[in-house]
């Protein structure tokens, strides 16, 4: 390898390091709003919901209540992907992905939630929120043992949230059960089809697809992934994290894919185009690694990363 090449590796790698340390600061708070309103099937405003935001990279949590006309609004917001959930007492709660921007006006969720016709099925107070964030908590601490635990008694207490059986699956997978953690995510997909939510099936289908990539067997994960993705193929955010879980596993040209996919769902979100700019540094492809860095820059010029992506283009540029 000659200097000059030595140079530019070298350069890029420092870059990359410091654009890894500070990928978190842009979900959490910043300048975006998000508004909406909780109504019930009959159109009657739901007042006193529980709204709760949750940024998913940095873990950032907002807290809501809707008001006499069932209206809600958080300020302060961050950039990124987050989980929205809506919960008041009588109703079954909901689970929504979206994506929250800074720099545009984010469209306004309106939620109706449905009658909880099964009183056992209800989280009935905090305490229930506070066992999913303890479970939550413990996971994030890798003791996933102890995350089972509160999981599954959580699912026990509230046996309608089919959701926590992702949460539980999560755990198998990490503990490298694979077969039961494929049980758990079949078990979220069938109750998810029993309730029209496509959302919760695609995404049990792209962890299935995960944990058959850490068993390499790539061909039963694409297949999945494919599955996913033709359930719900406008979801930008399910492209993505596909995209994420390719990445993670160092398949870096199926990551491209999804990482161009979600660029192509919705071009005006940044992160996948900053992404795919890494994806393509790692195979040497310096050219197309620019060409996505400055889309980045061009649909979030204001982005806290912006001066970092900047600096790497201009490393990139000097050392052709």
């Amino acid at each position: 390898m000659n200097s000059h090449s030595w140079i530019k590796r070298a350069a890029v790698a420092a870059a990359l390091s410091f654009l890894a340390a500070g990928l978190c600061a842009q979900a959490g708070q910043g300048r975006g709003r998000l508004t909406g309103t909780v109504m019930d099937e009959t159109g009657k405003p739901i007042v006193k919901a529980s709204i709760s935001l949750e940024f998913e990279n940095s873990g950032k949590k907002f807290e809501a209540t809707s008001n006499d006309k069932g209206e809600w609004v958080f300020m302060g917001l961050g950039t990124g992907r987050a989980n929205l959930i809506f919960v008041a007492d009588g109703f079954l709660p909901v689970t929504q992905q979206i994506t929250i921007s800074q720099l545009q006006r984010n469209p306004p969720v309106n939620q109706v939630l449905k009658v909880d016709t099964e009183k056992k099925a209800r989280l009935k107070d905090e305490a229930a929120m506070g066992q999913l964030e303890q479970g939550n908590s413990l996971f994030n601490e890798r003791k996933y043992q102890e995350a089972l635990a509160v999981f599954n008694q959580f699912a026990a207490d509230n046996p309608a949230i089919y959701h926590i059986y992702m949460n539980i699956g999560d755990c198998y997978r990490e503990m490298q059960d694979f077969p039961t953690a494929i049980r758990q995510y079949q078990q979220a997909i069938d109750k998810a089809k029993a309730n029209a939510d496509a959302v919760i099936q695609a995404k049990g289908l792209a962890s299935i697809g995960e944990v058959h990539l850490r068993q390499n067997d790539f061909k039963t994960a694409q297949d999945f992934f494919k599955q996913s993705l033709d359930l719900n193929p406008k979801d930008e955010v399910l492209a993505y994290n596909v995209a994420e879980i390719y990445f993670n596993n160092q398949k870096v040209d199926d990551a491209i894919q999804y990482y161009t996919l979600a660029t192509q769902i919705k071009p005006q979100w940044g992160t996948p185009h900053q992404k795919l700019g890494y994806a393509y540094l790692n195979k040497a492809d310096y050219a197309n690694a620019i060409a996505s860095f400055k889309k980045f820059l061009e649909v979030e010029p204001n982005s806290d990363q912006a001066p970092v992506v900047q600096a790497v283009i201009d490393t990139l540029t000097k050392n052709k």
